[in-house]
């Protein structure tokens, strides 16, 4: 069961991308905060603007479905995303971790901001309880 408080990304790796370089993982580091722990879940407080979520953890196991949603309409493109966490905690201060995304874009605008039909990028995490 993870520490309650302050959490912090530690390292943070791109391990595979096919979006154009506007859809940057690198940019989803950072500080967030952990409640509500019990043994079957958790509750996450990203701080970095998107939503508060849960997770659920199975043993030392967590996933996080649909951590974030997007959905970006112009006059001439819709772009749509989701981002789920998967990963471990190999203590109560420490896990390591994927952050999986996938866009999808449909409308006339897509091949001019390079984003085609859809992409998916993969990052990996190392994350502590500060």
């Amino acid at each position: 069961m993870p520490l309650e408080g302050g959490w912090s990304y530690v390292d943070f790796a791109t391990a595979a991308n096919t979006c154009p370089p506007f859809i940057n993982p690198e940019q989803l580091a950072g500080d967030f905060g952990i409640s509500s722990a019990n043994s079957t879940g958790f509750h996450v407080i990203p701080n970095d603007g998107t939503a508060e979520l849960d997770c659920t953890l199975s043993s030392s196991a967590f996933n996080c479905p649909n951590r974030v949603a997007l959905d970006k309409n112009t006059d001439t493109t819709f772009v749509t995303g989701t981002v789920s966490v998967q990963g471990t905690f190999s203590s109560a201060s420490a896990a390591t971790g994927s952050q999986a995304a996938h866009v999808t874009c449909t409308g006339p605008g897509c091949a001019a901001i390079g984003l085609g039909d859809a992409c998916d990028f993969t990052a990996n995490f190392t994350v502590h309880a500060l």
